[in-house]
């Protein structure tokens, strides 16, 4: 459950977890990061080293994070109570369109596109949005919708330990079937579609079944654990050649690339028990933020690249700088006025429906 209102939510005892708008938040950084930083500041980045630039090279390490969180949030709470379908969608409708269906609309004025690509695209046909718009980024929305008409399927089987692994026989099969593909094509299915969409998805839904270790000692060896996973991988895609929008076509990739949702799934698995069985307070102004930036993440995502033509424009006058001074003082710029665009989104959009869907927030049949 979104919350409106974290004091109000803690009080009631809501389920709010702080730990998932904080691992959300990282997800929006690395996204909002990259396509900030690549390609006009290359130069920049590489002056920070192989470790930095691969952070920052691989920020599109957000998506699949946002998938496993998606399945985490969603499924916290849910084992073992039959899900209220209709609910369930009407929530889910509630949450993702209000937000998208503005971004269509400008959308449709900016690129002057014609009745039937707007329709097509407002039902998720996202094949039609065009690419150098500012709000091509709509196509991670349509692969998370997706999972969410698996989601009724996917709690049902993980419920049953027979189903459940009937369910991940049937993703290791997809595996296989991957196996035979060429290496670009099992890097797009594996990255961008179900075949690999559905894994994390699935992942994140059972992972948030498991208990939460009280010993602080191995909860802080498991966050750090997925932590170090997840930024080695990322440095293991830059040293061998990976990076934004790149073919792959060096074949040392293929079995990263096959596995990579189950990696990115055992990562965030280790990170996300680890987090939660350290217990935080969260009463830290720079956690507070961070939660904060979590919570207005949606927003910030459909909107950040939007935001960043608009910085872009202002700034094309003065932006004489180079180095990575240069690049942290405009990111800065950058990020405060994309926080700024999305809070005010948050509460003028977004809020209101959150309210209006509480009412369709119970999940167990009457």
């Amino acid at each position: 459950m979104e919350p409106t209102n974290i004091k109000e939510f803690q009080s009631k005892g809501g389920g709010y977890i702080p730990e998932i708008d904080a691992i959300r938040a990282i997800a929006f950084l690395l996204v909002v990061i990259v396509h900030f930083s690549i390609p006009k500041f290359n130069d920049a980045v590489a002056e920070m080293g192989s470790l930095v630039a691969s952070i920052i090279h691989l920020g599109w390490f957000g998506v699949p994070i946002f998938l496993f969180i998606s399945g985490y949030s969603l499924g916290n709470g849910k084992f073992g109570k039959p899900v209220k379908v209709k609910n369930f969608f009407i929530n889910r409708l509630l949450r993702i369109y209000p937000l998208y269906f503005i971004a269509a609309i400008m959308l449709m004025f900016t690129n002057s596109l014609d009745g039937a690509k707007f329709l097509s695209i407002l039902f998720l046909q996202t094949q039609d949005i065009p690419k150098l718009s500012p709000f091509f980024v709509l196509w991670t929305i349509k692969l998370e919708f997706i999972c969410y008409l698996f989601f009724p399927i996917l709690i049902y089987n993980l419920n049953n330990k027979i189903y459940a692994l009937y369910l991940f026989a049937f993703l290791i099969l997809v595996r296989i079937f991957l196996y035979f593909l060429p290496l670009n094509m099992v890097w797009d299915l594996s990255y961008s579609t179900i075949f690999g969409g559905l894994t994390l998805f699935s992942a994140g839904i059972l992972s948030s079944n498991l208990p939460i270790p009280t010993n602080k000692r191995k909860s802080l060896f498991s966050f750090i654990t997925g932590i170090f996973l997840i930024v080695g991988l990322m440095n293991l895609f830059y040293r061998l050649g990976g990076d934004h929008g790149s073919e792959f076509n060096n074949y040392k990739f293929y079995p990263v690339l096959l596995l990579f949702p189950e990696i990115i799934s055992i990562a965030m698995i280790l990170l996300i028990i680890g987090l939660r069985g350290l217990n935080l307070k969260f009463k830290c102004f720079l956690l507070q933020i961070l939660t904060h930036i979590g919570r207005i993440s949606y927003s910030g995502y459909i909107f950040h690249l939007f935001v960043l033509d608009f910085f872009l424009r202002l700034t094309l006058a003065f932006n004489n700088g180079s180095g990575y001074i240069s690049y942290l003082l405009q990111f800065i710029s950058y990020m405060a006025i994309l926080i700024f665009f999305s809070h005010v989104s948050f509460n003028a959009i977004e809020l209101p429906f959150l309210r209006i869907r509480r009412q369709y927030s119970g999940n167990i049949k009457s």
